[in-house]
C-alpha cells in the first residue's frame, strides 16, 4: 500500500492523503481522468449536482474517489483504498493526484 496526496485546486494547505494498493498509486493519474470521465456515466447520479441555471456538474470528492478505486480498481483486491488524513498540508514525497 501506498500513500498517495488528493489535491483540488491548487490548495496545498488543504490537501487529503489516501492509501492505495501499490498498481493505484502506479497509475493513480489516469485513474484521477477515469474518475473525471467517469462522473458523466449515468452510474455517476449520487456524484452529480443540477446548477440553477440546469447545467449538470460532478462532484469531485476524495470519499467518492475512494469509492469508486474500490468498487472497480480494487474489488477483487484484498487491499482496499481508504482515506488516511484529510485537510492536511501536502507531503511532497508522495505522489499527487490533482483534481
Amino acid at each position: 500500500m501506498k500513500y498517495v496526496n488528493v489535491v483540488f485546486g491548487d490548495d496545498l494547505s488543504d490537501v487529503d492523503i489516501i492509501s492505495v494498493p501499490d498498481d493505484v498509486a502506479e497509475n493513480i493519474e489516469d485513474l484521477g481522468q477515469q474518475f473525471c470521465n467517469w462522473l458523466s456515466n449515468d452510474e455517476a447520479y449520487e456524484y452529480r449536482r443540477v446548477a440553477e441555471n440546469g447545467i449538470i456538474y460532478g462532484i469531485l470528492e476524495t470519499d467518492g474517489f475512494v469509492t469508486w478505486l474500490n468498487r472497480f480498481h480494487c474489488e477483487d483486491s484484498n487491499e482496499k483504498a481508504i482515506i488516511v488524513e484529510e485537510h492536511t498540508d501536502i507531503d511532497f514525497d508522495l505522489p499527487i493526484e490533482e483534481f
